[in-house]
């Protein structure tokens, strides 16, 4: 009997595991580019698109620090892990001034409002 409650508990375990994984998905693809500079990522919704233009933290934002490979190469591969159910859109800024952050540019902020 007791063997057999903890192979009960055992799978409903497992069962409850598997039910949470469900709720978290990956996103993954590949950003071509034209620059040869670094590349910052975010994943917006409704409620975070106000943020944008800065750098969310993980697993929502993503910096990419090219390789000489990826940058002769015109194009990297990305992936976001653990995201919750839901709508979101793939925000993508190169660093072209190469000062390792997202700098807010008017004329950018003007097209996306």
């Amino acid at each position: 009997m007791f063997k057999k409650a903890m192979l009960f508990l055992g799978v409903l375990l497992m069962a409850s595991a598997f039910a949470y994984a469900e709720d978290k998905f990956t996103v993954s693809g590949v950003v071509y580019f034209q620059h040869d500079s670094d590349i910052y990522m975010n994943l917006v919704t409704r409620e975070s698109f106000p943020n944008r233009l800065e750098l969310l933290p993980p697993p929502f934002g993503m910096y990419i620090k090219l390789t000489s490979e990826q940058r002769k190469a015109k194009r990297v591969s990305f992936k976001f892990e653990g995201i919750p159910k839901g709508n979101y859109f793939l925000v993508a800024f190169q660093d072209l001034n190469k000062n390792e952050k997202l700098d807010r540019d008017t004329s950018v902020m003007s097209i996306l409002n």
